[in-house]
């Protein structure tokens, strides 16, 4: 199988454990990843403070890309570039007027996009039912008995997508169940994880990370699909911890991690270092 792949900004710096692990599972399950060429940010978090304008212009090219390409699909690990991938998408289909203010920036450097690339997560991609099917037979080492917290975040089923329900998705929990990993009632799951904040309004940050924390307390960790939510979880736990006079001490994970290592790959322990709270001690049951 074959898919194309637009890995964004932060699977190239702060989260280049993702992008491994995504490629390292993908392949062991025989599917191609084809990184779209030439690709450039999508402006996910800064380009529509900047120049709304500029801000349809950046992810309208990647996708004028990868439908030159021939590709009728692609993936976006990162949930802040789906969304904002996607955002073209409900444009072409629902808001005329934007799709000409589109078409006009395309047109001034000889591009054209029809609208026709469906972008998928790549969470939803694997949680596709053939796709569940391919990593259940790849399972040699079962996470028997580790307690996952499945946290989506708040773009990967908002607005209103085909993946899942907005308010109460399920697909994550079934994907973790594959694994034979034990997903707990999370009632945080859909919530914002203040990343935008961290940097401006910390205190929110926090109020929104501690209110996250305290749901998934039972869990051994917090399995995460984005590269923000990553970083904001764990990055800034320890100041959390000060703020809230707290003592969480919560691994978080990217969900391509916990694949690899129920596939047996010995790649996926080297990743784990990059984490602010090491998640090495919960998971050396299934590192060895």
């Amino acid at each position: 199988m074959k898919v194309s792949y637009f890995p964004g900004c932060s699977l190239e710096t702060s989260a280049t454990d993702y992008n491994m692990s995504a490629k390292k599972a993908c392949q062991e399950l025989d599917i191609e990843m084809h990184e779209l060429e030439d690709w450039s940010c999508c402006g996910a978090l800064c380009a529509r403070n900047i120049n709304y304008n500029f801000s349809l212009a950046l992810p309208s090219r990647n996708l004028c890309i990868a439908e030159d390409m021939g590709y009728k699909e692609l993936i976006a690990p990162c949930a802040a570039c789906y969304s904002n991938l996607q955002r073209i998408n409900d444009i072409y289909n629902r808001d005329t007027r934007r799709k000409m203010t589109i078409e006009h920036i395309l047109g001034h450097v000889g591009l054209k996009y029809k609208g026709d690339v469906k972008i998928n997560s790549l969470l939803q991609f694997m949680c596709r039912p053939e796709i569940m099917e391919l990593i259940k037979k790849k399972v040699t080492k079962k996470l028997t008995g580790l307690k996952v917290a499945t946290y989506y975040g708040c773009l990967l089923t908002r607005p209103k997508n085909d993946f899942d329900d907005a308010q109460d998705p399920r697909s994550f929990e079934k994907l973790m169940k594959v694994l034979g990993a034990v997903p707990i009632y999370f009632s945080m799951k859909t919530k914002c994880c203040g990343g935008v904040y961290s940097t401006i309004k910390t205190e929110i940050a926090y109020e929104l990370g501690y209110q996250i924390m305290m749901s998934a307390r039972e869990a051994d960790l917090i399995t995460v699909a984005c590269p923000l939510c990553q970083m904001s979880l764990d990055a800034f736990q320890t100041g959390l911890n000060k703020f809230y006079k707290t003592d969480f001490e919560m691994p978080i994970i990217f969900f391509t991690h916990l694949i690899g290592i129920a596939f047996g790959v010995d790649e996926m322990k080297y990743g784990l270092n990059n984490q602010f709270i090491s998640p090495v001690k919960t998971l050396e049951r299934w590192l060895s």
